[in-house]
């Protein structure tokens, strides 16, 4: 023989079981704040590079970077000496062709000082790729 279930005791458990659900569930997932970009960190300077200079007496270093090279020279000669330096900037021009642009300047310097000579390469408006000293000669 079977009972039949009171209708308070069918609404008693579903509203239990309907409670239980509700609070039950799993908590929201919380999303974390999206990170903060790292700060862009300026580029180091390129290293100064010691280059032949021809001259015994002459010593020099280039640094090379974003279209300009700077020559430090040392000039521990007992008289003037002249420097012919040459540099060379690839660009990548508007339109997407690569050219090469030069540079040549000459400087004189008193005997036993120290000066510098600054190359800047001209790409005419497009993307400088390279800057590396091509040459330098002093007499």
């Amino acid at each position: 023989m079977r009972t039949a279930k009171k209708p308070w005791n069918v609404l008693l458990g579903s509203s239990a079981v309907a409670a239980l659900l509700g609070c039950a569930g799993a908590p929201a997932p919380t999303v974390a704040p999206p990170a903060l970009p790292a700060k862009p960190t300026a580029a180091e300077p390129a290293a100064k590079e010691p280059i032949e200079t021809g001259s015994t007496c002459v010593k020099a270093e280039s640094q090379c970077d974003g279209g300009e090279c700077v020559l430090t020279i040392k000039n521990g000669c007992d008289q003037a000496a002249s420097c012919d330096a040459a540099m060379t900037t690839t660009c990548k021009s508007p339109v997407g062709e690569m050219v090469e642009a030069a540079r040549r300047k000459r400087q004189t310097f008193a005997a036993k000082t120290d000066g510098e000579i600054r190359l800047v390469g001209d790409c005419q408006g497009g993307e400088i790729l390279r800057t590396a000293m091509k040459s330098i000669v002093c007499k």
